[in-house]
């Protein structure tokens, strides 16, 4: 892979230098930080772009060092990419993007290891060319036939792919252990917040009221295929109008939320909405997002301090998710609602309600904070359930809901 060649001269000091420094350019994205493939390629290119009149010995090395840079851009930003539309978007971790990225790490690996090596032999003055980049870079040098460049180079992207066909039938997801590690990091986070919103205020114990809302959420679970134990619900008695999700499922509904549902529709709507953020693991990509992954799982190890919890707990109670992800909950609501025979436009009401209460009293203006576009949220549910006829079935009594709502005022009042 790489030939230690005679010169056709002795370089100078300053041109070994020079000459092992376009190397070692490439290496910035690393030293710095920045994650961005593009940053080796243009630290590279701008090093090169400086030296286009230096000696003959520094302009030839430049230019193999650039060619490699290019390459690799290819190779890394796909990866790169296809890591963030996992973190970001609905994508998931599988045997091809495990096996792609294994493959891309042998290959950079292999291409820092020679960068180093060629480094310091450029620095002592020694010519090095590297396999297929040194021929590529003779031929642009010196204009020589390109027959063995492209035998080269069709190796070398044959045996990436062969890699990457490899591995990718291998299980790989279960052989890293990829869904335990996300799940047992996606606990301790869970119970991390819960920990800390609870002590914020006290949570209401009161049988009947647990027992109104468990009903409401078993049937919503049973009616759409979603296993009732990843649900854990919470009800606290705060008088604003609010409910939010936590990861592994911990579903934190306020007293106020409940007690200013005009009707048990309104209220079935929300946790819907809640749970379908839990179901399509927004929480896990808001935090990824919004706090990062090396802090959510310092705070696992027991290294991220208590204030940092209490601040990511409390943005997950009073920040919105971005509009995309809002609009995907809402619409996964709705099926959720029209599974379990129950009719969305009360919720969609609901949202258009809350469109008009900018100035209304202080516990409406938190459930606004954190689910903006309300007026235009309940246009595309409305939209999207109007051709969905059903049968709508109550899943509370008239009895059942309104000594809720007397328990509810009763409690306020003490």
């Amino acid at each position: 892979m790489i030939q230690i060649k005679q010169f056709n001269y002795e370089p100078s000091e300053h041109e070994a230098e020079t000459a092992s420094s376009s190397y070692l350019m490439s290496l910035i994205a690393i030293i710095v930080g920045l994650p961005l493939p593009i940053v080796n390629l243009f630290a590279t290119l701008i090093f090169y772009l400086g030296n286009r009149k230096a000696t003959y010995f520094v302009r030839w090395h430049c230019t193999q060092a650039l060619l490699s840079q290019l390459s690799m851009l290819f190779v890394n930003s796909y990866a790169f990419w296809w890591t963030v539309s996992i973190i970001f978007k609905d994508e998931t971790i599988t045997n091809n993007y495990i096996a792609y990225i294994i493959v891309a790490l042998i290959f950079n690996l292999v291409e820092f290891i020679t960068t180093i090596y060629t480094a310091i032999k450029t620095r002592k003055g020694i010519h090095v060319e590297w396999w297929f980049y040194g021929t590529l870079t003779n031929n642009i040098s010196k204009s020589i036939i390109m027959k063995k460049i492209i035998i080269q180079g069709t190796i070398i992207i044959l045996l990436f792919l062969a890699s990457y066909f490899v591995l990718s039938q291998i299980d790989l997801v279960n052989v890293f252990k990829v869904q335990k590690v996300a799940n047992k990091t996606e606990q301790k986070l869970g119970e991390l917040f819960w920990k800390t919103i609870k002590e914020t205020a006290n949570e209401n114990n009161n049988l009947h009221i647990l027992e109104s809302i468990d009903k409401i959420v078993n049937q919503i679970c049973k009616s759409n295929n979603i296993d009732r134990e990843t649900i854990k619900i919470h009800v606290l008695n705060k008088n604003e109008i609010n409910a939010f999700a936590l990861p592994n499922g911990h579903l934190i509904v306020y007293s106020g939320l409940l007690l200013n549902s005009e009707n048990q529709d309104v209220l079935i709507g929300v946790i819907s909405h809640e749970i379908a953020h839990i179901k399509l693991n927004h929480i896990m990509k808001k935090l990824v997002k919004e706090i990062g992954l090396s802090v959510l799982i310092s705070m696992t190890t027991g290294s991220g301090g208590p204030e940092i919890i209490k601040e990511t707990a409390k943005m997950l109670s009073s920040s919105a998710f971005d509009r995309s992800l809002e609009k995907q909950a809402d619409i996964k609501a709705v099926d959720y609602l029209i599974s379990a025979k129950v009719n969305p436009e009360p919720f969609a009401n609901f949202l258009y309600n809350l469109s008009d209460k900018e100035y209304a009293t202080p516990q409406y203006l938190n459930w606004i904070s954190t689910h903006p576009d309300s007026r235009e949220r309940a246009e595309y549910i409305i939209e999207y359930s109007k051709n969905k006829s059903i049968d709508y079935e109550p899943i509370l009594s008239h009895e059942t809901w309104e000594k809720l709502k007397i328990e509810l005022n009763n409690l306020q009042e003490n």
